[in-house]
């Protein structure tokens, strides 16, 4: 079941996905503290606030690659990854491709 807190401390990290949010940023929206926010958020989701956000910024930045012309540095950047390098390798843990490929797969 979904709990309140979960909702808005997601809502809190999609709107914040280009920003250097940290779990205190999170839980303080949630207005729990800190630890007791990160084990609730992960009995309720089975995972961590922090391994969410990284799925939200790769969720987006998928789309961003596939949908948009614009750039990957500009994509990296409003997605909240540090640099492209880092941007790359996450990306391509998260769905097996590198942001390139999944460019090219969509033409």
């Amino acid at each position: 079941m979904w709990i309140k807190f979960v909702n808005i401390a997601d809502d809190f990290m999609s709107k914040h996905l280009s920003s250097d949010i940290s779990l205190d940023d999170i839980a303080a929206a949630s207005g729990k503290s800190k630890y007791l926010f990160l084990r609730q958020y992960h009995e309720e989701t089975g995972i961590t606030p922090i391994k969410k956000l990284w799925q939200m910024r790769c969720e987006e930045a998928v789309a961003l690659l596939k949908y948009t012309a614009l750039s990957t540095k500009e994509i990296a950047f409003r997605t909240g990854f540090a640099d492209t390098g880092h941007f790359c390798r996450k990306i391509k843990n998260f769905c097996g491709k590198t942001p390139v490929e999944i460019r090219n797969s969509n033409h």
